[in-house]
């Protein structure tokens, strides 16, 4: 309201037309004419618009001079048309120079009311344009704050087991956090006739072979060179159909 006011900008010249028409029809710009000049301009002052503040104050002399002098004109109208018109522009003009405190006191209250009003009408920008910035500062926090939360989502979703954005996942996000799948050990046939028959000759369990196991009897150079010279002889000897085989 302090911005806009009550009064438009042009509204203050028809107050002061309304008070120069009072002094005339008062005949005098007495005491009457001063003191209602005083409050009108105060009070156009005080609620004419912001963009018409500063011509309200600045034409507070010229009301002042106008007003007082065609109410001596008005007043004295025959002085003028004779030979006397300057005695008459005087006589009409006195007045205004006679009371001039009147128009100190009014410029200097109006121009207070002016000052007063634009300091309002300043802290009342600078408060909007905190209360803006604030709010604008506030809606950006919020932006980031929802950002950051949506970026940390999106970060557990992507780093959580099974997911399928993580490398190897299955896609279906069952798997349960530190839960490894159970690996197939298949044995093979020679290791389980090695555990299940006790002392199974074999080459398992030696040193020169990792996947041997603890149980199984290994054959010395000497055996080996004995199966050997057997073997020989045996092919070296006439082969008897009802003589059975020796599998050492």
């Amino acid at each position: 309201m302090n911005r806009w006011g009550f009064i438009p900008p042009w509204a203050p010249l028809l107050v002061m037309v309304a008070v120069v028409f009072t002094g005339v029809v008062l005949g005098e710009a007495g005491t009457v004419f001063v003191a209602l000049f005083f409050f009108s301009c105060v009070v156009c002052t005080a609620l004419v618009e912001l963009r018409g503040l500063f011509l309200t104050v600045v034409a507070v002399p010229f009301y002042w001079f106008a007003g007082t002098g065609l109410v001596g004109f008005f007043t004295n109208r025959a002085a003028f048309s004779g030979s006397g018109r300057k005695t008459a522009v005087i006589t009409a003009l006195y007045p205004a120079v006679e009371n001039y405190l009147w128009l100190v006191a009014t410029f200097f209250v109006s121009l207070v009311v002016a000052v007063v009003r634009q300091r309002l009408d300043a802290a009342a920008r600078e408060r909007a344009r905190r209360l803006a910035r604030d709010r604008r500062r506030r809606a950006a926090q919020a932006d980031m704050d929802n950002r950051r939360v949506v970026s940390r989502v999106r970060d557990i979703e992507r780093s959580a087991p099974g997911s399928r954005e993580e490398p190897g996942g299955t896609g279906d996000g069952m798997r349960m956090p530190g839960v490894q799948p159970a690996s197939k050990s298949v044995s093979s046939p020679r290791h389980l006739a090695s555990e299940e028959v006790p002392g199974t000759p074999g080459v398992h369990g030696s040193p020169d072979f990792p996947g041997a196991t603890d149980g199984a009897r290994i054959r010395t150079a000497e055996e080996l060179r004995a199966a050997s010279e057997r073997r020989r002889s045996r092919s070296s000897a006439p082969v008897d159909p009802d003589r059975p085989l020796d599998l050492d």
